[in-house]
């Protein structure tokens, strides 16, 4: 905030990954990052999702407590109460390669918690689109 009270944000860094999220390598990354900004002994608290390797990269920093991000949880009970679920390319390739008669269904499978997700790869996720 500038001295007539108006918001400023920057991102400070962003960063992406090859492999798997694992909560060791996201809690290695975050501390690397504070450090390297000067801020360790400054940030007091962070907003994350909720899934459970974001819950334990970020126990592993000390005095640094989490919050779920509101807006990440609105946008999932959105979307599980109007059922705008995923549809998983594994199910679908399974249903169309045994039962040819059965084409037009599927297993939608609804995820009421995010951190159901966590084990899944990116590409098992096929986003469904709206007709």
């Amino acid at each position: 905030m500038d001295d007539e009270l108006t918001s400023k944000s920057t991102v400070l860094h962003f960063q992406s990954y090859d492999q798997r999220h694992l909560a060791s390598n996201i809690a290695a990354e975050v501390h690397n990052r504070l450090h390297d900004l000067g801020i360790e002994d400054k940030v007091t608290s962070v907003t994350a999702d909720g899934a459970t390797n974001m819950a334990n990269a970020f126990s592993s920093l000390d005095n640094v407590d989490r919050f779920w991000c509101v807006a990440h949880r609105l946008h999932l009970t959105l979307c599980n109460g109007l059922c705008l679920w995923k549809k998983f390319k594994k199910d679908e390739e399974e249903l169309n390669n045994n039962n040819s008669d059965l084409k037009d269904s599927f297993d939608a499978k609804t995820t009421f918690n995010e951190n159901d997700m966590e084990y899944l790869q990116e590409d098992d996720i096929e986003k469904e689109t709206t007709d």
